[in-house]
């Protein structure tokens, strides 16, 4: 696809894997799952996206026997000029539009973005299910929540004024809300302080997007595949979906603090800007019925200073 991706041969491994396959990750994130023991590796590569934002994907065989395709942007958001933000319609009410379009309307000179995924969750008439503020101005300031949908309107995803993210349960947010310059909802939280979250009553496997952060200011976002229509595409490596156990593992291995879902499903999706071509790319299979790219109520992004 023009990403100048270095693919990775097969290779003797050091340590035996979930099945006895030896292979040896070349990505520093696939070398951390295993070392973690967290999963198998059987395919992984990284490249450069830009300075300070890099992607890995990884084809890994969880220890549960769940197969899994995983997309994980880093930008290390303390490096000068590499930020987040969030991206949503600007037109009045609450209105979709695909991450690409985002991208494509708020890419300026000196915040061109390079990366996004989807947001937070959205209910009917298309209102997210958290509060969302953008650039300062905020256009929803309260949790949505339903009992209905007891995995949404758990938390927030915020950056404060001196660049840094926080990810907080909603009880934390009316006390800190004035020094967010971006935030959006979110799920469940996957890792709080350092720890695992548990989760026993919810396992499902599905498409998932999350966002994680370290203490040293890197920030993880992650999509996984699922609902794989074994098309005969990525050597049949079929994904299963994600549960939000394997994404907390996945997280924690990583060193990240704090770490949480965004919306998931038909939702899930990572756009890159191709560092060859400079167009916008769809990373994972969207699991959208055909594939297409779903509109969303908001999405993160990180952004470089470049003219």
């Amino acid at each position: 696809m023009g990403l100048g991706l270095v693919l990775v041969a097969l290779a003797a491994c050091k340590k035996e894997q979930p099945d006895g396959f030896y292979y040896e990750p070349q990505s520093v994130v696939g070398q951390k799952l295993v070392q973690n023991n967290v999963c198998g590796v059987y395919k992984d590569t990284t490249f450069l996206i830009t300075p300070g934002v890099e992607e890995s994907d990884l084809n890994i065989l969880m220890n549960d026997g769940t197969r899994q395709i995983i997309y994980l942007v880093c930008a290390d958001i303390s490096r000068p000029g590499v930020s987040m933000r969030v991206m949503r319609q600007q037109a009045a009410g609450w209105t979709l539009k695909t991450p690409r379009a985002l991208a494509e309307e708020f890419s300026v000179p000196g915040e061109r973005i390079v990366a996004t995924t989807n947001g937070d969750y959205w209910s009917s008439g298309n209102m997210p299910r958290g509060p969302v503020r953008m650039g300062w101005a905020v256009y929803q300031d309260v949790f949505n929540v339903d009992a209905n949908d007891p995995q949404q309107a758990i938390g927030f995803v915020g950056i404060n004024s001196l660049g840094n993210m926080m990810i907080a349960e909603r009880d934390r947010y009316d006390s800190v809300k004035s020094t967010l310059k971006e935030c959006t909802g979110c799920g469940v939280l996957l890792v709080q302080n350092g720890q695992i979250r548990d989760y026993p009553q919810w396992t499902a496997l599905q498409p998932r997007t999350a966002i994680g952060m370290t203490s040293d200011g890197k920030v993880y976002m992650l999509v996984g595949e699922g609902r794989s229509r074994n098309d005969g595409s990525r050597d049949r490596w079929e994904a299963r979906g994600l549960a939000y156990s394997h994404m907390s593992a996945i997280f924690k291995a990583l060193g990240c603090k704090d770490a949480a879902c965004l919306d998931g499903g038909g939702s899930s999706q990572l756009i890159i800007r191709n560092p060859v071509s400079r167009t916008w790319q769809l990373r994972n299979q969207s699991a959208q019925a055909g594939g297409t790219e779903r509109p969303v109520a908001n999405a993160w992004a990180v952004t470089v200073d470049e003219p």
